[in-house]
């Protein structure tokens, strides 16, 4: 059975999601970004940045607006950079829960495995 159209689409939209998020420095500048919008000399001072090059921080960006996860707007010589939807926190806690899930089962499964022998 062929799934259709759109939902082809979406989940290759999903996987480009993936691949942006599939990298802890555009997850920092996702937290960055969390409270309000940010220029990117204002990402650079986010503790997480210290000592990377500002155009490391813009290529970030650029895939972040790629994808739809941030926004940009312009004012005079400033862009400003935002969420484009404040729900895009809610992945982290989604992560959270899924990896502290997983990590307790796999200790649970260990510390099991240790009293076998």
């Amino acid at each position: 059975m062929h799934e259709p159209v759109a939902e082809k689409d979406a989940f290759e939209y999903y996987a480009e999601v993936g691949r942006a998020l599939a990298s802890s420095k555009r997850l920092h500048v996702l937290r960055c970004l969390r409270e309000r919008e940010k220029t990117v000399s204002e990402i650079l001072a986010c503790k997480s940045f210290e000592g990377v090059p500002q155009s490391t921080v813009s290529q970030h960006l650029a895939l972040l607006r790629q994808t739809g996860l941030v926004k940009a707007r312009r004012e005079g010589t400033n862009i400003y950079y935002s969420l484009s939807n404040p729900k895009i926190m809610e992945i982290f806690q989604v992560m959270d829960e899924v990896v502290t899930g997983e990590f307790s089962r796999a200790l649970r499964l260990a510390k099991l495995r240790g009293h076998a022998h």
